[in-house]
């Protein structure tokens, strides 16, 4: 999201830059404002995140300096700032959820997924569907504001697979095309079937 960003000379200010074209998957623009209260969300009190204690041992402050400019305060010249602050921190959409308090993130409709219109980002792929124990898809987004990054393939699902060998069977036989393989059976996989890479 964030086109450019900055460094103060005594190394405690970052300043990112949004990119100004940058969208949410319902066409609303992506601005400071969302970072703030991301930022927010995490480090409330009531937070679910469990990057909460990261934030918290870098991060003295932030805000919005306007809506595509974010700056960030760090607590002391860690190398660890950014890792452990805006590398961690999704932005999500203020208008969608400040309606919801914090504490109740986790059983929130967006966060099971029961109402897509919750569940948006701003990234390549958009939301699909969730079939809890079974799948979950997403789909390209089209309008994605980095046009060169727009993704070739159509729709990726993640299909849920308790058995390792029943996942293996569905890579062989071509219903998936990546699986994770345990690496004492790698060599003898490849062997029985060498177009598998």
């Amino acid at each position: 999201l964030a086109e450019s960003w900055e460094i103060s000379d005594d190394g405690l200010v970052y300043t990112f830059h949004l990119n100004p074209d940058a969208r949410f998957h319902d066409g609303e623009p992506v601005t400071a404002e969302d970072v703030v209260f991301s930022f927010d969300s995490v480090l409330d009190e009531t937070s679910l995140s469990v990057r909460r204690s990261d934030l918290l041992q870098v991060v003295d402050s932030y805000r919005a300096v306007d809506d595509h400019t974010f700056e960030m305060t760090a607590k002391d010249t860690f190398a660890t700032t950014l890792i452990k602050s805006a590398k961690l921190v999704a932005i999500v959409p203020k208008h969608i959820w400040e309606p919801i308090p914090f504490a109740d993130w986790g059983s929130a409709p967006g966060s099971t997924g029961s109402d897509p219109a919750q569940v948006v980002g701003s990234g390549p792929f958009k939301f699909s569907e969730w079939v809890e124990n079974d799948h979950v898809s997403i789909v390209r987004n089209d309008d994605y504001f980095v046009p060169e990054m727009v993704p070739t393939i159509d729709t990726f699902t993640l299909r849920v697979t308790p058995e390792a060998s029943s996942a293996l069977q569905t890579l062989i036989t071509g219903e998936t095309d990546i699986a994770e393989v345990p690496t004492p059976q790698v060599e003898t996989l490849q062997e029985g079937n060498p177009e598998l890479t």
